[in-house]
């Protein structure tokens, strides 16, 4: 079905100098738990081949013919291995790319066009969707999920090399020749987790199970109130400070089984140089371990007031608060 597409214009404005020290700069300590199956690959497979066979279907090949051969002895012959989960030496790891991938492409489809005008560019620019993909055509399901905001025109993506005017999700992570503001670790995880999944076609993934919990660490500078809101609305933070499911890693979208995850807060640390820049009403500590940071006692508080400021400065966001792409595909698809 044919659709229209909407021109919006990106507002932007000149990108935060990286030389700033003023608003918050810490650190989130942070779980990524697991709720169901997922599989994030190391593009690594084993290919096993039995020279036997092999043998067997070159002498086919000559006297019996290719079809033939291929039918009897090839598909025999070689057997793929499990697809790798991917590791860092013997660590079980989500890598920081898949996660700063995953946060920044949400926010920049969380925001959406309002009067004619948006705060976020869609950094990998392509050419919006003049239809609605039918049902297992390439794309349905990412269409279902995320709606309308795909078949908004947003132009060209920021290019700081060009013009220091750039968007605020560029502005917060970062775009061609402008370092981000957020700094994400790879997310490790503990223990004997990784097993072995057949799944039709004869596909074989290497899976992590649910209920495994990855720790990792966010780091962010000179964020204002509103900017580290937008970092937890990309997490999935809710209005009420806790949150949703999300989808990651092969086959979140085509099976109900994988991708699904949820992100918590453990701790946020703020530098003591900035500690002046925590918005009144937001309790803090020393942190007992580093005495160069403070530790925000309930983070739940912080997270709730930074989202409401987000809302109040970027309306074009404030209805897709709480969204779970999890939840819709588990609906709709």
């Amino acid at each position: 079905m044919n659709v229209t597409i909407k021109r919006v214009e990106v507002r932007r404005s000149e990108y935060t100098s990286r030389d700033n020290y003023s608003g918050l700069t810490g650190k989130l300590i942070m779980n990524l738990r697991t709720l169901s199956y997922i599989h994030i690959g190391s593009g690594m497979f084993r290919v096993d081949v039995d020279m036997d066979m092999v043998k067997r279907f070159r002498k086919l090949l000559r006297t019996r013919g290719f079809e033939y051969a291929l039918g009897r002895e090839m598909e025999r012959a070689v057997s793929l291995e499990y697809f790798k989960f991917i590791k860092y030496g013997d660590k079980v790891v989500v890598p920081a790319s898949t996660i700063k991938g995953l946060l920044r492409s949400r926010l920049e489809l969380l925001f959406k066009g309002t009067s004619g005008s948006v705060s976020s560019c869609f950094s990998r620019a392509s050419r919006p969707l003049g239809i609605i993909p039918p049902k297992g055509s390439h794309g349905w399901r990412h269409a279902r999920i995320w709606g309308d905001v795909l078949f908004e025109d947003r132009g060209y993506p920021c290019n700081p090399t060009r013009s220091k005017l750039v968007c605020k999700v560029c502005d917060i992570f970062g775009a061609p020749g402008l370092i981000s503001r957020v700094f994400i670790g790879n997310f490790y995880a503990e223990g004997d987790i990784v097993e072995r999944k057949d799944l039709p076609y004869g596909e074989k993934l290497e899976v992590v199970r649910s209920n495994i919990v990855f720790k990792g660490e966010i780091v962010f500078h000179a964020l204002k109130l509103d900017e580290i809101g937008l970092l937890f609305i990309a997490l999935g933070a809710d209005r009420n400070g806790d949150f949703v499911p999300l989808l990651i890693g092969k086959h979140k979208y085509s099976n109900k089984d994988f991708g699904k995850i949820k992100f918590e807060v453990i701790d946020v640390l703020i530098y003591e140089y900035g500690k002046q820049s925590i918005p009144k009403g937001i309790e803090h500590e020393v942190y007992e371990r580093s005495p160069n940071f403070v530790r925000i006692k309930s983070p739940k508080d912080l997270i709730v007031q930074a989202i409401s400021e987000a809302c109040r400065k970027y309306p074009d966001i404030a209805d897709s608060i709480g969204f779970s792409e999890a939840i819709v595909r588990d609906r709709k698809i």
